[in-house]
């Protein structure tokens, strides 16, 4: 249920939420770095 699933909805929705994050990858050594990609999105070239 992290990415917005729902029990009734299994596809994740395309929103990250930042505090969800940091909760869920608390440790991870690019937190940094996906969050952000959460703020500022990703640039496709």
């Amino acid at each position: 249920m992290v990415r917005g699933q729902t029990a009734n909805d299994y596809r994740p929705n395309k929103n990250l939420v930042p505090a969800v994050l940091n909760k869920v990858c608390k440790g991870y050594e690019r937190l940094e770095e996906l969050q952000q990609i959460v703020h500022g999105g990703v640039e496709v070239r």
